[in-house]
């Protein structure tokens, strides 16, 4: 399983996302999108025109913020499909 996920500087909850995924042993890529009006633009097309970070994308599926991939570890979806 592979993830890309959308940061910002200084951002809590995309702190705690990139350390659930890592706990989860999934390899992901973070793209910074502080200051950045391309990427916050490539965000927004692959997240269904969200603004908010993170935003998570799990082998080319949006799953949506911290708060979705909380829920999918409470439901035991996340290590199910990277095991």
């Amino acid at each position: 399983m592979n993830a890309l996920i959308y940061t910002a500087k200084d951002c809590p909850h995309c702190a705690v996302a990139k350390r659930l995924l890592t706990s989860a042993g999934v390899k992901w890529v973070e793209r910074d999108v502080t200051g950045n009006a391309e990427l916050i633009t490539e965000m927004m097309g692959v997240s269904n025109d969200a603004t908010t970070v993170p935003q998570i994308i799990l082998n080319d599926e949006h799953i949506g913020g911290c708060d979705d991939l909380i829920e999918m570890v409470r439901e035991g979806k996340l290590r199910a499909k990277s095991a």
